[in-house]
């Protein structure tokens, strides 16, 4: 006869009972169901960004309100969309302290058609000098919630139009980064860019399991 610690004889009476539980509210039928919905033809993959990833979002969206899930802080539906952009460059032209600089050194992380900046425009300014640690500085400038206007010192000219790929896709918002590479911080300044957009239309869907306080 073998004999087992109680401990471990309620250890398994717990997940026993926790497994029988579980079953009464998840059942076979309702996995089923649910994925033969979202694996239908009619959802056509449900390829990011198309009508059918958003058919799949609001089908998902009622199954939270049919078990009572709560929304994302206290939102008026599960389903969160968001807008991406695509810009493409149309025409950059730069003056610093009255000197025209070349386009290729100026680089607009924006979701805006058309920027028009001027010292005026009340964008902040920052400076990367020589030997500063260039992708933390870089980082910095993403994270900040501020229009920017960011002069990046010619030393960094090798990594400087990588920021390029930065700007290819964007979450589209109301905050500019405008990155000029040269030798010095201008005090006057006229930005001038136009960018053709492309946008997509997303969505998230987010619930939240009601829990004990």
């Amino acid at each position: 006869m073998i004999k087992l610690p109680v401990s471990l004889l309620l250890t398994i009476s717990f997940f026993s009972s926790y497994s029988q539980q579980i079953n009464q509210v998840i059942t076979v039928a309702d996995v089923r169901s649910v994925e033969s919905t979202l694996s239908a033809d009619s959802m056509l993959g449900r390829k990011a960004f198309t009508p059918a990833a958003n058919k799949a979002a609001d089908f998902i969206s009622n199954e939270f309100k049919k078990i009572g899930l709560s929304t994302l802080n206290g939102a008026a539906g599960y389903k969160q969309t968001f807008t991406m952009v695509s810009p493409r460059v149309i025409s950059v032209s730069a003056t610093l302290d009255e000197t025209s600089i070349d386009s290729k050194n100026v680089i607009a992380i924006s979701s805006a058609a058309e920027l028009n900046v001027t010292e005026n425009s009340g964008y902040k300014t920052r400076h990367i000098k020589a030997g500063a640690p260039y992708r933390k500085e870089i980082a910095d400038c993403f994270s900040s919630s501020e229009n920017l206007i960011v002069f990046v010192d010619s030393s960094f000219a090798q990594n400087f139009q990588r920021l390029n790929y930065r700007g290819q896709i964007l979450l589209k918002s109301a905050r500019n980064l405008i990155f000029i590479l040269g030798d010095r911080v201008a005090t006057h300044f006229t930005i001038k860019i136009r960018q053709a957009l492309t946008e997509q239309e997303g969505s998230n869907v987010a619930g939240v399991i009601p829990g004990k306080k």
